[in-house]
């Protein structure tokens, strides 16, 4: 299991039964699985958070499920978005988790030619700053 954080945003890490997971705040704000599935491509949004990018679905009114993407394994965090904004969690964990090897990473939709391939453009392997994220539309080979 990966270094997560003792805290975030004010909540605990608690003691979970499962092997892989973390959980902060009781009840859960944030549920954390290492060893999920790696996501494909997928036209669900993806979002670059300190150097690794997330597929986000929204899964209820009141959570949402963030997937690493380009990273094996990959990581899945469920959010209890009417107590604690994904952003925040995302970027208290994309420390600890990108140090899991990416071999893939999200880009736009119009970043890709007709084949769905992505094109190169200028500054495309710029990354965001720390603490800053990047909204991507598609996530693509």
């Amino acid at each position: 299991m990966l270094r997560m954080p003792d805290e975030i945003d004010g909540h605990a890490s608690r003691t979970t039964t499962s092997q892989g997971t973390d959980a902060w705040g009781d009840p859960s704000v944030a549920v954390l699985r290492c060893g999920v599935e790696p996501p494909g491509p997928s036209t669900d949004r993806c979002v670059s958070v300190n150097g690794v990018d997330w597929i986000s679905t929204e899964e209820t009114g009141t959570s949402w499920r963030f997937v690493s993407y380009g990273r094996e394994p990959a990581v899945e965090v469920l959010v209890a978005s009417d107590r604690i904004a994904g952003a925040t969690v995302l970027s208290e964990i994309s420390p600890s988790v990108s140090t899991i090897e990416q071999t893939r990473s999200c880009v736009a939709a119009e970043d890709l030619d007709e084949d769905g391939l992505p094109v190169e453009t200028p500054g495309a392997d710029e990354q965001p700053a720390d603490g800053e994220t990047a909204d991507k539309e598609t996530a693509a080979p």
